[in-house]
């Protein structure tokens, strides 16, 4: 036992210094070494237990209030332009959470990138061209910035953290891991208490997330499509298979990641999308709702923008009740926007952050 918790403690200072090496992060960049001293080392030991990195945002965010505004401070003293700003700090960020090794692979700009996260430098996107207009590199931004800020939205309220962030170093499939934490932060941002759960391979116990609406627990699977024509078989067979994977006694949600050439044309996506569903519904009643999310990219003079979708298809007659559906889908917010996450960026700039550092 007490080489099992030196063997715990001693994963656990990795993680410290892997930690500290993240937030070395602007250092890197600007030729410079941050160095911290002893007693936050200890402090954010202290938040740690047996390996686990940042159970709580308020832990974290009282230790690293100042790093956290002075990295800001020194990036908003170069760059003018918000989305270079914000990219800078989910950057810093996602390498405090996630570690060196995986954003060097997936975050940071490389020769090697990630075929979703898109981090190709500009000597990789200049040799595998595309046809104009190019907008990977918006790609990259937008999905940077996304995933920070459903890092910061998720770590301090969904229980297991440390299993999903272990996901992220055991699979290989970034676009899924991706998938995931965005609906685990709109599910958090939305009320609900969310449960990471174990992937097992069992059947009806292999799902991803466990929500809890009104007391009332609800199994949420997230899943996505292999690249392929859009079709009625093609989504039908998806939803057979995953029937399987959820319990049959509570409701379940299904998210359905669209691939984003089937919604090009949303009107023929739809009525396929439509008829698949209707059909599944009539003989299934395992499924609440299935909830189609996807990404797209409009281009416009001198750029473009990123922006994504959202739709639910509720069934009629499930098997189990929700008390409120409405979870499960964007809301808009007291700024009539509608977001998937917190913005780690903002919470920086506001005075809220420091606020909520006073006040715990």
């Amino acid at each position: 036992m007490q080489r099992k918790r030196r063997a715990e403690r001693c994963r656990a200072w990795h993680l410290v210094e892997a930690f500290f090496k993240g937030m070395a992060d602007l250092g890197y960049q600007e030729g410079r070494d941050v160095h911290l001293p002893f007693s936050l080392r200890l402090q954010l030991l202290i938040t740690i237990k047996y390996g686990t990195l940042f159970r709580h945002r308020t832990t974290l965010m009282k230790v690293y209030d100042n790093h956290f505004l002075d990295a800001l401070e020194r990036i908003e003293a170069v760059h003018k332009e918000r989305t270079v700003i914000e990219v800078n700090m989910a950057t810093i960020l996602l390498n405090a959470v996630l570690g060196d090794d995986w954003c060097n692979k997936r975050v940071r700009l490389n020769s090697n990138p990630d075929a979703f996260m898109l981090n190709g430098n500009d000597m990789w996107l200049a040799a595998h061209p595309v046809p104009p207009p190019d907008m990977r590199r918006i790609m990259y931004t937008t999905r940077v910035i996304h995933l920070s800020d459903a890092m910061f939205t998720i770590v301090p309220k969904v229980v297991g953290f440390e299993r999903f962030r272990q996901r992220f170093h055991k699979r290989n499939d970034t676009q899924a891991l991706y998938s995931e934490a965005q609906i685990a932060s709109l599910l958090v941002r939305n009320g609900a208490s969310v449960q990471i759960i174990g992937e097992s391979g069992k059947r009806g116990e292999d799902f991803d997330l466990l929500a809890t609406v009104r007391g009332v627990p609800v199994s949420v699977e997230v899943s996505g499509f292999e690249s392929g024509a859009l079709s009625v078989r093609t989504i039908l067979n998806k939803l057979r298979s995953k029937r399987r994977q959820v319990p049959a006694d509570r409701p379940a949600v299904l998210y359905l990641i669209v691939p984003d050439d089937w919604m090009k044309n949303y009107t023929t996506a739809f009525l396929v999308f439509n008829q698949a569903i209707v059909s599944f519904m009539q003989r299934s009643k395992r499924f609440n709702a299935i909830v189609l999310l996807w990404e797209g990219v409009t281009a416009a003079q001198g750029g473009g923008w990123a922006h994504g979708g959202l739709q639910p298809v509720y069934n009629n007659s499930p098997r189990w009740r929700i008390p409120d559906l409405s979870v499960f889908s964007l809301k808009r917010d007291k700024w009539s926007q509608y977001r998937t996450s917190d913005s780690f960026l903002a919470a920086l700039r506001s005075g809220r952050f420091r606020k909520q550092l006073r006040t715990n």
